[in-house]
C-alpha cells in the first residue's frame, strides 16, 4: 500500500544541493526524493532542522576558509605587507 509524506521542494544551486546530500547521508530521513540538479523533495517535518543544520555546514565552511585565507603569524611575517612590496618596487624603478 502506497504511503503519503508531506513535503517541500526546495530549489538550490548545485552546490548547495550536494552538502544537503552529505547532510543526508549522515542522517537518512531529510530527502524523500533527489529530483534533478537543483530541486529536492524534502520531508515537511524536516526543514526547520535542515535549516539549521546547513547554516552550521555553510559557516564551518567559511570559517575554515577564513583560517587557511589568514594564514599563521609566521607565514604572515615571512611574506612582505603590500605596501612594503610596493615601496620596494618604487624604489628599485
Amino acid at each position: 500500500m502506497p504511503k503519503a509524506v508531506h513535503g517541500v521542494l526546495i530549489t538550490c544551486d548545485p552546490s548547495i544541493k550536494s552538502i544537503i546530500v552529505d547532510i543526508n547521508n549522515t542522517r537518512n530521513d531529510i530527502i524523500v526524493e533527489d529530483i534533478d540538479d537543483t530541486h529536492l523533495l524534502i520531508k515537511e517535518s524536516m526543514v526547520d532542522m535542515l535549516k539549521r543544520l546547513l547554516d552550521q555546514k555553510l559557516s564551518e565552511t567559511q570559517n575554515d576558509q577564513a583560517d587557511e585565507s589568514s594564514g599563521s603569524e609566521s607565514d604572515k611575517q615571512a611574506r612582505p605587507a603590500k605596501k612594503e612590496f610596493w615601496a620596494k618596487k618604487r624604489k628599485a624603478a
